[in-house]
């Protein structure tokens, strides 16, 4: 019930901080912060090879000193190599760069003791800061937008420091000073440790993010001034991971239960309960959502909003897909095996990227929404087939 809280609230925080841009910075702002975004969220990702959802796992089975030394050491390793990435590849707007860095190493800090509380099954504490961020964002936001009448990229940017900021502080708070415990001796093989298993999930989630973000960036990339076309896209992202968080809450649960499971028959059926539930509500949910009108999204968005209606038609089979992928990619990770998500993501990244680089330059925004919905459809498969093997093999 409490994960259940949280994710809503997180979900309708998202949706009012969305309509905020929406209406105050157009399709071209929202353009720009989702380029921004998926830097903050690279460089979470590669911290949390050490600081990341693996931590779940090993919490039970490893020294928390140990863990806190190797997971501190890499998330500051991190940055420099999120850093050398936007630098090559570009894809962060250059004078948003610093502000991408910074932010991630916040959110990969608060990202870390997130998952140090789930592992310990101190759910309450878990779901209570997945909520303060987005509700902390929202306030912020709207005392500067509505209140002070400052509506820029750079003001959200400003409010993101805040609201990290007292998400981190409330992070460390709930952790407790008497468990920050750092082992340094033996720093080289703890951190060995815990990327030998960290970097098999994360991967998956690297390459997941690449599903979810590539295309946009892509058609930023390879069609001349599309930046309008990029917020268009982000905001058929944006619904559908309002109904996603839905699955998440169920996930965050699942997830904690099967790493503290040895029966996985219990494993099994416990991801069936779940997973019935999570494409019921996906699929229902995304129904209602293409079915609304063009514009209803103009008035409540502004008239920038042009297309997002058939944005969301070709993000549709996505949506449902990734509903189910949600709970069996938790199915696998809890159980340890993070082949199976690495791969799942893999498998998707490769057609939607032939498909993104040789249709986008020429259908634009559609071509890039189908790339991403592709990329989902595909891992759902193929993580589908695998959950079905097993419990065939099981009987």
């Amino acid at each position: 019930m409490q994960a259940a809280l949280a994710r809503y609230t997180l979900m309708l925080s998202a949706l009012a901080t969305v309509w905020l841009n929406g209406r105050y910075l157009g399709t071209e702002g929202l353009g720009t912060i989702a380029l921004l975004s998926t830097g903050i969220l690279l460089q979470v990702m590669i911290s949390g090879c050490a600081a990341g959802g693996a931590l779940v796992y090993l919490v039970p089975r490893m020294p928390m000193p140990k863990l806190m030394a190797a997971a501190s050491l890499w998330i500051a390793l991190s940055t420099l190599a999120a850093a050398a990435v936007m630098v090559v590849t570009g894809f962060v707007p250059g004078e948003w760069l610093v502000h991408a860095l910074i932010l991630g190493w916040m959110q990969s800090c608060f990202f870390f003791l997130q998952q140090l509380m789930l592992g310990r099954e101190r759910v309450q504490h878990y779901n209570a800061l997945i909520a303060i961020q987005p509700m902390s964002l929202l306030v912020f936001q709207l005392f500067f937008f509505v209140v002070f009448h400052d509506a820029s990229v750079m003001s959200f940017v400003i409010c993101l420091y805040l609201s990290f900021s007292l998400t981190l502080f409330f992070a460390v708070r709930r952790w407790g000073s008497r468990d920050f415990t750092w082992q340094f001796r033996g720093l080289t093989h703890s951190l060995k440790e815990v990327l030998a298993l960290g970097w098999k999930a994360q991967a998956g989630n690297l390459f997941h993010l690449y599903n979810l973000r590539g295309p946009a960036v892509l058609l930023d990339k390879l069609v001349p001034q599309a930046r309008s076309s990029v917020g268009v896209l982000a905001l058929g992202l944006y619904a559908a991971e309002a109904i996603w968080n839905v699955a998440k809450s169920m996930s965050t649960v699942q997830y904690a239960r099967i790493a503290n499971m040895g029966n996985p028959h219990e494993m099994r059926v416990l991801t069936r309960y779940y997973l019935k539930r999570s494409l019921f509500f996906t699929t229902g949910a995304t129904a209602v959502l293409v079915c609304i009108p063009e514009s209803w999204f103009a008035a409540i968005l502004g008239n920038e909003v042009s297309g997002l209606q058939q944005t969301l038609w070709w993000l549709a089979p996505g949506m449902v897909a990734n509903g189910s992928s949600i709970i069996l990619a938790h199915y696998f990770s809890g159980k340890g095996d993070y082949r199976r998500t690495l791969r799942a993501s893999m498998f998707g990244a490769i057609p939607a990227a032939c498909a993104g680089m040789g249709l986008i330059p020429v259908f634009g925004l559609s071509a890039a929404a189908a790339a991403l919905s592709l990329a989902l459809v595909v891992q759902a498969l193929y993580l589908l087939w695998w959950y079905r093997r097993e419990s065939l093999t099981a009987h």
